[in-house]
């Protein structure tokens, strides 16, 4: 398996109201796109353009998860005891 460097970083809005997590593995380019807008979607309409957390890391398989989805489990939980009925 080939390792890749990647960041894992965490822009906010002037207030700090609204985070946001992201990965990339170019941070100057990715950066820069948050803070002129040129990054289209939740943070740009957020105004994430202050850099509160970073990290790097060496593999993308090594990220962590960062939420907790029980819907995804009491879900899947749900399905499979159907099927064994």
């Amino acid at each position: 398996m080939r390792n890749h460097d990647c960041w894992v970083y965490i822009p906010t809005n002037k207030h700090r109201t609204t985070l946001y997590i992201g990965i990339t593995n170019n941070i100057a380019r990715r950066l820069a796109q948050h803070r002129y807008g040129e990054a289209e979607g939740f943070t740009k309409r957020y105004h994430l353009n202050r850099l509160v957390w970073l990290d790097l890391s060496d593999d993308w398989e090594q990220q962590p998860k960062f939420y907790d989805r029980p819907w995804e489990t009491e879900e899947m939980t749900r399905d499979s005891s159907r099927g064994s009925e």
